[in-house]
């Protein structure tokens, strides 16, 4: 049979052996096979002229005159069930059970360095798979790591979802490549259980094209091109590239795939890809546990038929717990959340405690991340002992520029802004992550110029109500400057709505009275502004209107300070730049094509 995939290649349906196989129509794999034929009917071998003219002519059928069917890697979703690719049959996975069956009615793609994986048979214990892998555990029940690990395994045979990268890290001899590779032949069975970092996207995205379970192995560092492919396989995104011997022809990718990292250290340090990942730390290896290479192999082939029967049967458990299953608040990577909730229960645990390991995960991402960050240390060091800054760009440069040795940052690290244009960038890229311990930072050109400010918070992750957000209160003094001092439990979006809508001048019964004075004596009387108008001999600087506060160093009407004020606590943030941090002029010192994200 003839046909072609989704993207318009060209392929054939032939028979090979005991069972038939997908081949693609220009590949060496059919040139052979078709040489094959015609010796066993004829006993000739085609010409070089003849094969090839053959060769475009089934191309041309499959693609204008054959079906269009798609064409799945390992497993795929079909008719209510997931199917698992055996190699010469395939196991169809429901909420009812699973069972194998000889002819599927959809077709998988197979590639050369993937190997027929073993019949399953019921009756195994998924539990067994953790004396094959370095994870520790705590008594008879699973420790939060050990859980997470069997439930992301068996979500890893779930299609069309986006997976968690598994990041692995641990000192020499403590199992890292071992882990993985188990993983591999249980999973995506491959003669290369684990890869090296590719040497550029194109090599990537066509290597992660071929495999299911793309496990790269001894990694030291990662590139930021990498790290991004790497977001965009797990996310599904689309690759293009150019057809060899071809200006114009483009190949299309589109992928989900199941990937892996380890190293000493954890690899991954840009604050997205960290957003995605799954955290497994491990320890080194006692000598007296260690067992020989075949030993080990060979325990772990004769338990592989009983440890996938025993996955296939927690999925399909799963399955039939998934719409059951209820998360009141999902993390990022909310569908493996789903599932993995469904999962924990199906392996006898439970949706809370999965839940609680996934937190403390998230938690992992969030420190790494900020430690990743020259810029989010030196922040925290700045916000320490406040609870307000506010201020340009350039001066919150020149602030962390003073913080950078208490913090023990390198100001040389390509993270760190060389220029004030950039210091908002490489804030965005962590915003998530200093939310989530208790900082915010918004950046507003409310008042004609960029301002940024960052208020101290409750912590994201700890807050009770996560729809209401209760904001600390910024005092300012008689010139505007704005003064560490707090007001808990104020709602200032409502409050700042009802002065600016107040025709009095009177905000004694919308604030509370905020004691305190400024560095001359001043007396503050009321947060976030001065306790007086100052008159209106002096015009706004956004408006034609009288002074009536002083924000930032700027003369403001009643409104515009208002709504300044209203920008910093986030009932007016917007992320706009000036001019300056809107040119798009890469940092001096950063390499060639490297992209920011926030």
């Amino acid at each position: 049979m003839l046909f072609h995939d989704q993207f318009k290649e060209a392929y054939a349906w032939v028979p090979l052996r005991s069972h038939r196989e997908v081949v693609k129509v220009h590949s060496k794999k059919l040139r052979e096979w078709i040489g094959h034929q015609l010796w066993l009917n004829q006993e000739k071998a085609p010409t070089s002229e003849g094969l090839q003219s053959a060769i475009n002519i089934l191309s041309a059928q499959a693609k204008f005159t054959g079906p269009e069917q798609r064409l799945w890697n390992r497993v795929a979703w079909h008719d209510g069930a997931i199917w698992y690719d055996l190699g010469e049959a395939a196991v169809r996975i429901s909420p009812e059970g699973w069972e194998v069956i000889a002819q599927p009615p959809l077709l998988f793609q197979r590639h050369s360095h993937q190997r027929p994986q073993v019949r399953p048979v019921p009756e195994g214990d998924l539990q067994h798979l953790l004396r094959f892998v370095n994870i520790s555990g705590t008594g008879t029940e699973l420790s939060p790591a050990q859980l997470l690990f069997l439930v992301s395994v068996v979500v890893m045979v779930v299609p069309n979802i986006p997976h968690p990268v598994l990041c692995v890290h641990a000192e020499q001899s403590s199992g890292k490549s071992t882990l993985f590779k188990v993983i591999r032949h249980l999973i995506d069975p491959s003669i290369t259980p684990t890869l090296g970092p590719q040497d550029s996207l194109r090599e990537f995205v066509q290597v992660a094209s071929h495999h299911w379970a793309l496990f790269l192995d001894n990694l030291t560092t990662l590139p930021d091109w990498l790290s991004d492919a790497i977001c965009r396989c797990v996310t599904g995104e689309g690759f293009s590239k150019r057809e060899l011997f071809s200006d114009d022809e483009d190949m299309l990718y589109s992928f989900l795939r199941c990937i892996g990292l380890n190293g000493i250290n954890l690899v991954p340090s840009k604050p997205d890809l960290l957003d995605r990942a799954l955290i497994l730390p491990l320890e080194r290896i006692p000598d007296r546990q260690r067992r020989t290479e075949r030993e080990f192999w060979d325990h772990f082939e004769t338990e592989k038929p009983k440890l996938l029967g025993a996955l296939f049967t927690a999925l399909s458990r799963a399955m039939a717990l998934h719409d059951r299953v209820q998360v009141t608040h999902y993390p990022r990577l909310a569908d493996f959340a789903h599932w993995g909730a469904a999962v924990a229960r199906a392996l006898g645990s439970s949706e809370q405690a999965f839940l609680t390991a996934l937190t403390a995960n998230t938690r992992a991402q969030t420190s790494e991340a900020l430690q990743a960050s020259p810029v989010a240390q030196a922040l925290l060091k700045l916000m320490e002992g406040r609870s307000s800054w506010v201020g340009t760009p350039q001066e919150l440069l020149k602030q962390l520029d003073e913080v950078v040795e208490a913090a023990a940052v390198d100001r040389k690290s390509r993270q760190w802004p060389k220029d004030a244009r950039w210091v908002w960038r490489r804030i965005k890229e962590v915003l998530p992550n200093l939310l989530a311990v208790g900082i915010k930072a918004t950046n507003s050109d409310a008042t004609g110029y960029a301002q940024i400010a960052i208020i101290r918070t409750t912590p994201e992750n700890d807050r009770n109500d996560p729809g209401e957000e209760i904001s600390p209160v910024l005092c300012a003094d008689q010139q505007g400057n704005i003064v560490d001092h707090e007001v808990s439990n104020v709602p200032t979006r409502n409050a700042a709505e009802k002065i600016i809508n107040s025709d009095s001048g009177n905000t004694q019964n919308i604030f509370p009275t905020a004691t305190g004075v400024d560095s001359t004596g001043w007396p503050i009387e009321l947060p976030g502004m001065g306790p007086r108008e100052i008159g209106s001999r002096e015009r706004c600087h956004s408006c034609e209107e009288g002074t009536w506060q002083r924000y930032g160093g700027l003369p403001l009407c009643k409104r515009h300070a208002l709504e300044a004020f209203a920008s910093v606590e986030g009932a007016k943030t917007c992320d706009l730049h000036s001019d300056s941090e809107n040119d798009d002029e890469d940092n001096g010192n950063h390499e060639k094509g490297e992209h920011t994200h926030g």
